[in-house]
């Protein structure tokens, strides 16, 4: 099949997709602008829309229907989500949506993992999880986690308390300190709970 309708960018360039979507490259990147309906996109070069750059080789949709107003999603090579809206022909919004792991900080204490490799710590955008998997411990302090990895401020969470069979609540501080409460020191505990990160 053959498509028919040209997409012209602010300069007056007419562009024709081909069938199966649009090969952006800086070059072209302004005919997005232009664009009033739903079209598949590949990213040729490294693309700025707005306040997000999408990177080469990555796959998308360009959606819209017959408005000045869309949104561009699109997956990286490398798995990362991108999305950004266009209101009117000014681009703003964009989020990178990745998710970072990292190496789970040191147990202090005495601390051990209960169910081997089952302590992480992970982020997704600004939202941190944290899986604590603990026994035998010998003070209230476990470990401090990571800068990028704290809670932007001091707060109380959940935690179940395996040996007592009880639900408890440990801290963790902006400073990235976890602290169990006194009556759960040397007892097996387990906690999965997620926070906005610090900035």
């Amino acid at each position: 099949m053959n498509y028919s309708g040209y997409l012209t960018d602010k300069d007056g360039n007419k562009y024709c997709p081909n069938w199966f979507g649009l090969y952006l490259t800086s070059e072209n990147v302004n005919v997005l602008n232009n664009i009033k309906g739903f079209m598949p996109l590949v990213f040729g070069d490294n693309i700025t829309l707005g306040d997000i750059t999408i990177p080469l080789y990555s796959k998308g949709m360009l959606m819209t229907y017959n408005s000045n107003d869309a949104a561009v999603i699109a997956v990286s090579s490398t798995g990362v989500l991108y999305t950004v809206f266009r209101n009117n022909v000014r681009w703003q919004n964009g989020k990178k949506w990745e998710n970072i792991k990292t190496s789970f900080p040191t147990l202090l204490n005495g601390w051990t993992e209960y169910i081997a490799n089952a302590n992480k710590i992970e982020k997704n955008n600004d939202i941190v999880t944290l899986t604590l998997s603990l026994k035998s411990g010998t003070a209230r302090e476990i470990c401090q986690l990571p800068v990028g990895f704290r809670p932007k401020q001091y707060g109380y969470y959940p935690i179940t308390n395996l040996t007592k069979r009880e639900a408890s609540v440990f801290t963790i501080s902006a400073s990235g300190w976890i602290v169990l409460e006194n009556p759960d020191v040397g007892n097996t505990v387990f906690a999965n709970v997620s926070f906005i990160a610090e900035n």
